[in-house]
């Protein structure tokens, strides 16, 4: 063989690729069936559990409205173990009007709109599904709950109250709320920082003017119109309205006649300012205004 010889190659043993992501996929279908159907027993588990517990608690209301003489005595009975438990099935142990009233009460206190659903009156039904979603709107400062009012006017009135509240706390992006919610409240900020009670009457909403107003009086405590961080800078008080006693407001002489607010008489002619300003004198110096 002249020296050489011949080497047989190794067999390489391969498993097809087809086949690993058979029996991978396989074995991930096994653990999702194994977790879904511990899910499915847990969750039906915790339903038995609690039927079973409403069907004692069902037993012993009944046992307890056997004491009851009268329909009022009754319906507190079943409406205060109901809310306690939140079973709202426990309400149909009333009349139609009575269930209606404890079943709005329990779904509100659960903030659950399923509990609405054993009201058979459907105008009533959706009354008490759309208060809950109003409810968890207002709880959540979440917009979606509002969309799912079926009642077109209280879904408006959800949308328009919550919109103020939702700019304020989370702005206007991602939210929902419209730009133009967060424009006004901008404006009405900037109208408010301005201390200018002018700068209010040039915002577009009346509601907003007010507020606008309103709040300058809350920063603005002897209400001459010049809010407490202008009073510090000009060296007035924020609790009087004349700090210098001549007469003339603190916001007259800032921004009417530019005298002086901490002095009384600001040419120092010897007349106060207000003493000249009501005789028709110039108090920043001789001549008449």
């Amino acid at each position: 063989m002249n020296g050489f010889e011949y080497q047989v190659p190794p067999i390489r043993r391969t498993i097809p690729w087809k086949l690993v992501v058979i029996i991978g996929g396989s074995l991930v279908l096994v653990v999702l069936i194994i977790l879904g159907a511990r899910w499915f027993i847990g969750s039906r588990s915790v339903d038995l559990q609690r039927t079973a517990n409403i069907d004692r608690i069902s037993q012993e209301l009944d046992t307890a409205l056997q004491t009851c003489d009268n329909e009022k005595c009754r319906v507190n009975k079943v409406e205060d173990i109901a809310q306690k438990f939140g079973a709202a099935e426990l309400c149909q142990k009333l009349d139609d009007n009575s269930l209606t009233s404890c079943a709005w009460k329990v779904a509100k206190e659960k903030a659950d709109p399923q509990s609405c659903e054993i009201i058979s009156d459907q105008e009533k039904q959706v009354d008490c599904q759309d208060s809950v979603y109003r409810l968890l709107a207002t709880q959540d400062l979440d917009l979606s709950w509002c969309e799912k009012i079926q009642n077109e006017i209280v879904r408006a009135r959800c949308v328009n109250s919550l919109s103020e509240n939702i700019a304020r706390t989370k702005g206007c992006s991602g939210t929902g709320v419209d730009q133009s919610v967060c424009d006004r409240l901008n404006n009405l900020e900037a109208a408010m920082a301005s201390a200018d009670p002018d700068q209010c009457m040039t915002l577009s909403e009346p509601g907003d003017q007010d507020n606008c107003l309103e709040g300058m009086s809350l920063i603005d405590a002897d209400r001459d119109g010049l809010s407490a961080t202008l009073e510090a800078e000009l060296g007035t008080s924020d609790n009087d309205w004349d700090f210098d006693a001549d007469g003339l407001s603190d916001l007259v002489e800032y921004r009417t006649y530019g005298t002086d607010p901490t002095n009384p008489d600001s040419d120092g002619d010897g007349y106060s300012d207000g003493t000249e300003v009501n005789g028709g004198y110039n108090p920043l110096g001789s001549g008449p205004l």
